[in-house]
């Protein structure tokens, strides 16, 4: 007796009412960073993730800041899935965690970085606050949109002890926030729109 080969399981799930169809291929080899040191460099994330013998990693095409976030893209899936694998990573001292990065992050993140002047149009310098308020706490006012009109930030940057420049995702919330009055532990902040030369 012969007997007739089963099919394939997955050929099975590719076929839909006697039609096959491709499955969508995932291109997405980024991973998102989180828990770093305020004063984390860019660079320093890119070199960690690019030792295979610190990260297990290797093969970083591009490493980029939101905020206190870094998504750190790999050039295949194999090297992101030995980094995600790996239960422990630590850059500066500090231990932090990695996932991969959802696309609409992604996708957010690279509309906005991908136009150049969108980019430089978004940025605003503040100046005014006490030398010992934290990033973390100018970061939190001026995403809030209840308290300062703002919203995400791609990033900050402490420029000296006395100026930070803020970099928003979106024109519409650089605006509101040069609208309003700032008021951050009983002190006033002096808001500046910085434009492209």
């Amino acid at each position: 007796m012969v007997r007739k080969a089963k099919p394939d399981t997955k050929s099975r799930r590719l076929q839909t009412g006697g039609k096959a169809r491709e499955m969508p291929v995932d291109t997405n080899y980024t991973i998102e960073v989180s828990g770093c040191d305020p004063d984390t460099k860019t660079e320093t994330v890119e070199l960690y993730f690019d030792n295979e013998r610190r990260s297990r990693g290797g093969g970083v095409t591009e490493c980029r800041q939101k905020g206190y976030k870094f998504f750190v893209t790999f050039e295949n899936q194999d090297v992101m899935v030995r980094v995600l694998e790996n239960p422990k990573h630590v850059i500066n001292s500090k231990r932090v965690q990695v996932r991969k990065a959802k696309m609409k992050d992604i996708d957010s993140f690279q509309d906005v970085s991908s136009d150049e002047d969108l980019f430089e149009d978004c940025r605003l310098e503040v100046t005014g606050f006490k030398s010992d308020t934290s990033i973390e706490l100018l970061e939190l006012y001026f995403e809030s949109k209840r308290r300062s009109g703002g919203g995400s930030l791609i990033s900050i940057d402490k420029d000296n002890p006395e100026k930070m420049t803020l970099t928003f995702e979106s024109y519409e919330a650089k605006m509101e926030v040069l609208q309003r009055q700032h008021t951050l532990d009983n002190i006033t902040l002096t808001v500046k729109d910085l434009k492209k030369e």
